[in-house]
């Protein structure tokens, strides 16, 4: 695939497939799996389309073979979480600080936020969506792979909390 490929990593194995008659084992034939692990945006499908026809090329030139079309799982990187906690965070501070000044108007007084504990942050996930895994007959032209549909993302929410103590003179 190449160093600077999305696809990394993978397995593949063969195993015998045996069949029993009168007590006896035979060989009947050889099943085989293979994993392939991709990372790409969206903007990189067209490089993920090539790399799964380049596979499906290799599959389609040997009729014992069937190509699986593959699972994806639309994902949010770690970076990117992080970036959304610490805008929640920022938001949570930002109302405490409003209170604060709402407080101080009501009361008379000077209000201030004197300790704020921020409990971690919650998030409520729609499980991954996910497109099926199918079975497609390599050999045959009319059933050939020619784009792979990205799965759409189901809405997720989190929910940031924390304990505000204030403190009005």
């Amino acid at each position: 695939m190449g160093e600077n490929s999305i696809c990394k990593g993978g397995s593949f194995n063969i195993e015998p497939i045996y069949a029993y008659k009168n007590g006896t084992r035979m060989q009947n034939g050889f099943e085989t799996h293979y994993s392939l692990n991709c990372e790409f945006t969206k903007e990189q499908k067209k490089s993920y389309d090539q790399i799964i026809q380049k596979i499906e090329e290799e599959a389609r030139k040997n009729p014992y073979l069937l190509f699986a079309l593959p699972s994806i799982e639309k994902v949010v990187d770690e970076k990117k979480l992080a970036e959304i906690d610490e805008q929640l965070n920022m938001e949570l501070l930002e109302l405490a600080m409003q209170k604060a000044k709402e407080y101080s108007k009501f009361s008379k007084q000077k209000c201030s936020v004197k300790e704020i504990n921020l409990s971690p942050i919650v998030q409520e996930r729609a499980m991954p969506t996910m497109l099926k895994a199918s079975l497609n007959a390599a050999r045959d032209e009319a059933k050939s792979l020619e784009s792979v549909n990205l799965p759409t993302a189901k809405p997720t929410q989190k929910m940031a909390r924390g304990n505000v103590v204030f403190s009005c003179r």
